[in-house]
């Protein structure tokens, strides 16, 4: 997406620049970012679920249980995504600060 673009960019134009902090920080925020489609992934899979439960007829308490846990556990991955994004926002915006300095 955008970083991706960004990283292409910088590899172009700075690559002989860039430190092993600059690819140890372009490591960790894709990182961050395949962690984040694969949660993506599975939260749709839940919410799938959850979706299927709630058109059911409630007929065991055990089905009304599933739901509340799904509907947890969703919120959970939630938060856990909106905390990696920050994160990798962060990084970007470190890591575009780091190649706007000039190096002479």
């Amino acid at each position: 997406d955008e970083f991706k673009a960004k990283q292409k960019e910088l590899e172009g134009v700075a690559s002989p620049f860039l430190t092993k902090g600059h690819q140890k920080m372009a490591h960790k925020i894709q990182s961050l970012q395949d962690e984040i489609e694969q949660d993506r992934g599975r939260m749709a899979k839940y919410a799938a679920r959850l979706g299927k439960l709630s058109k059911e007829p409630l007929r065991h308490p055990a089905q009304f249980d599933e739901r509340a846990d799904l509907k947890s556990i969703i919120k959970e991955m939630q938060a856990e995504i909106a905390q990696r994004q920050e994160v990798v926002n962060r990084l970007t915006d470190a890591m575009s600060s780091l190649s706007n300095v000039n190096i002479t």
